[in-house]
């Protein structure tokens, strides 16, 4: 829980979102942010979940609030994201990839992640749910954030499943971020282009 006070004395309480709560926030504002993409309601970025997230005062109070104040609500959808674990960065740890005993059991095609301080091993996305997401890209104009958790929880490998879980007690939407760190460390980096 998380109280956020405003200058003329409107305190509202906050819990933090659920995984779903967020995707469905996150991919509704992203979809009214693409020009190609229909959206059944063009003024849903996600409000229903802002809301649903907000326990004091009544909803009544903080609707009537908003009313007043029409952009008030993106402070709060601000500290949800911050309160579920959106600045919570994802780091390539190398010694998972050096791990021979990971290696034997789960083959060459893993990689580490730091997570705020926590070591996880993950299998790194493949060529085939790589262009599954891609097909997705192209069919809605964005990576949807459910495909994201989807992607983080079924890579984390089984030895490091009891960490993640903890810190998804923590940070509701750790497995979105860490499918989303795979699909960043997918592309590679290039050193550099020879121009002939």
């Amino acid at each position: 829980m998380k109280t956020i006070e405003f200058k003329d004395g409107m305190k509202i309480q906050i819990r933090k979102f659920t995984e779903d709560e967020f995707c469905e926030m996150q991919d509704k504002k992203t979809a009214l942010m693409t020009p190609a993409v229909f959206v059944k309601d063009p003024l849903d970025d996600g409000d229903e979940e802002v809301m649903n997230c907000i326990t004091h005062p009544d909803r009544e109070t903080v609707e009537k609030y908003f009313k007043r104040y029409a952009r008030a609500s993106n402070h709060i959808r601000r500290e949800l994201m911050i309160l579920a674990g959106e600045s919570v960065d994802c780091y390539v740890e190398k010694s998972i990839e050096e791990d021979e005993i990971l290696k034997s059991k789960h083959g060459e095609d893993i990689i580490g992640v730091s997570v705020d301080g926590t070591i996880l091993g993950m299998r790194r996305l493949t060529r085939l749910e790589s262009k599954v997401l891609d097909r997705e890209f192209g069919e809605k104009k964005f990576f949807s954030h459910h495909s994201f958790a989807k992607l983080g929880r079924s890579h984390v490998l089984p030895e490091y499943q009891e960490k993640a879980n903890e810190l998804f007690n923590n940070y509701p939407i750790l497995y979105v971020n860490l499918g989303a760190f795979l699909l960043r460390e997918s592309n590679g980096e290039v050193a550099q282009f020879e121009k002939k």
